[in-house]
């Protein structure tokens, strides 16, 4: 793995911290515990596991199935992506894939399929026009180099 590459768990917070702020808003998480993965996402942190099971249990348990499938139990960076790409898909929140139209740095339209979104480019991930990336709740959360 390159050095300064993402750990396993800094990927499945990457990928699950958009969710974060919906499921405040809902009362599935508290304020302490939005602000806390916020801050680790930001800082390209890893959560513990009681903090993320408490934050995304559906995802997490879904992740467990996917390790299960396969005969392991942590997940390595790839496994983790991989996850994420093509085998979450809950209630209608799954990850996109799609190509940058046209971006500012700080946000991008990207069409997906037929659809064109608008998302937030919150990591900060070098975009250009044509660039394939990954979009969960309408933040880039990847992309392609």
């Amino acid at each position: 793995m390159a050095e300064n590459a993402p750990t396993g768990k800094q990927w499945l917070l990457r990928y699950a911290f958009p969710c974060a702020e919906e499921r405040f808003f809902l009362g599935k998480i508290s304020e302490e515990q939005l602000g806390e993965i916020e801050r680790l996402a930001r800082n390209n942190g890893e959560a513990s596991e009681q903090l993320l099971e408490t934050c995304f249990p559906d995802a997490m348990k879904e992740r467990r199935k996917y390790a299960q499938a396969r005969g392991i139990e942590e997940l390595s960076p790839a496994d983790e992506i991989d996850f994420w790409r093509n085998h979450h898909d809950q209630d209608g929140c799954k990850v996109l894939r799609g190509e940058i139209i046209s971006t500012d740095g700080v946000a991008a339209w990207v069409k997906c399929g037929e659809q064109k979104l608008l998302a937030i480019n919150y990591y900060n991930l070098p975009l250009d026009n044509k660039r394939v990336v990954y979009l969960h709740c309408r933040v880039i959360v990847d992309a392609e180099i």
